[in-house]
């Protein structure tokens, strides 16, 4: 009796911990959409391509355009996947949270776009990038 008592508890905790983990899932991919960051990103693991261009100039936000990131010799960066770009953090030893904040860099270029988001989202999404 006891321990059929002990396994339903060991499931409930179970359970609940995966409905935790999934609305963090959820909320991570939320937030990187609702900030539009497949304005540039792509995350094909996930199925989240570029949004198309025609689309971006139909949505004009009114914010200031941001400088273009360039190498070295002066040639064009085109963003990473996401997955490409969680990996470098990764190997950089680096929160991709000061990365977004533009507080950092990666492989010497900062993050083309400072994040706009309150903190609690970039926790969120630094915490859902991070599970990659």
């Amino acid at each position: 009796m006891k321990c059929l008592r002990m396994v339903k508890v060991v499931i409930v905790i179970l359970l609940t911990g995966l409905f935790f983990i999934s609305q963090a899932y959820a909320d991570g991919k939320k937030i990187f959409l609702d900030n539009k960051c497949n304005k540039c990103h792509t995350f094909k693991k996930l199925g989240i391509e570029k949004l198309p261009k025609k689309a971006l100039a139909a949505e004009d936000d009114g914010e200031e355009a941001d400088e273009e990131v360039l190498d070295k010799a002066g040639k064009k960066i085109e963003p990473k996947d996401m997955l490409d770009a969680v990996v470098a953090s990764k190997k950089a030893k680096l929160d991709i949270g000061k990365w977004l904040k533009k507080e950092a860099t990666i492989e010497d270029r900062k993050h083309k776009k400072k994040f706009q988001g309150t903190e609690g989202d970039l926790k969120i999404l630094v915490d859902w990038l991070n599970t990659f």
